[in-house]
């Protein structure tokens, strides 16, 4: 498991070391802060990972009988369609409703190679510079921190940037203004550079990929880079 995404569940459920390493489910009530991962600051966040479920709240009531539903439910089976339709049926008595639940992908240390492109590095002080022709990568705000071009000659093909989402989390998005057969696989190895480049100058940060379950290029880019499949469920 990447060390700082630990760390980021560790801050935003509100549990300790020995807590995660003892296994099973985890249900906390807690108030979210501005260190916390930006999508554990709904009303009820889950996250499912390693075949766990953690949930937080700040509803004691409702973080009970989420507790009573699911303490010992298998953390793989949580997103069948079946069981979300119970859950939205717990939620719906606390006048909430799930707003989003996607991909919430980390980066693991499996090899996996990808096509060897070219980019150039964009500092911090130099994205705004993009801000007119791009809407994806990058905040365009004080969360963003570093990023990647692909240009073929003076034609820029590609940006691809990291902004702080969390304590601990970076999160990498990408954008793509032109589509040709010579460039198949730049995205996986765009996204791939920028998270290894993220690590290797942060010891503290780790990059993550988020996407929608409908994007399946998006998903299976992220997969070519080496970033393994966690779910995240968020109700307000």
């Amino acid at each position: 498991m990447d060390i700082n995404f630990k760390r980021q569940i560790l801050n935003d459920f509100s549990i300790s070391e020995e807590e995660f390493d003892y296994g099973g489910n985890i249900f906390v009530v807690n108030n979210p802060n501005d260190k916390f991962l930006f999508y554990n600051k709904s009303l009820v966040s889950i996250i499912i990972f390693g075949n766990r479920i953690f949930v937080r709240s700040n509803d004691n009531k409702l973080i009970e009988e989420l507790k009573n539903e699911y303490h010992s439910y298998p953390g793989q089976w949580f997103t069948e369609f079946g069981n979300i339709k119970r859950l939205e049926s717990i939620l719906n008595n606390y006048k909430l409703k799930i707003d989003n639940f996607f991909p919430l992908m980390t980066f693991s240390d499996r090899y996996v190679k990808t096509r060897n492109f070219t980019f150039d590095r964009i500092d911090k002080k130099d994205i705004m510079k993009y801000k007119d022709l791009s809407n994806m990568p990058f905040a365009f705000d004080d969360d963003d921190r570093i990023g990647l071009s692909f240009h073929d000659g003076n034609k820029l093909i590609a940006l691809c940037g990291a902004s702080a989402i969390g304590k601990y989390l970076w999160s990498l998005g990408i954008e793509k203004f032109y589509f040709d057969e010579k460039y198949r696989g730049f995205s996986s190895s765009m996204a791939r550079s920028l998270a290894l480049q993220i690590i290797d100058e942060n010891s503290c940060v780790s990059p993550i990929y988020t996407t929608q379950f409908s994007h399946t290029d998006s998903i299976n880019t992220a997969i070519r880079a080496g970033f393994v499949m966690n779910v995240c469920i968020c109700a307000n």
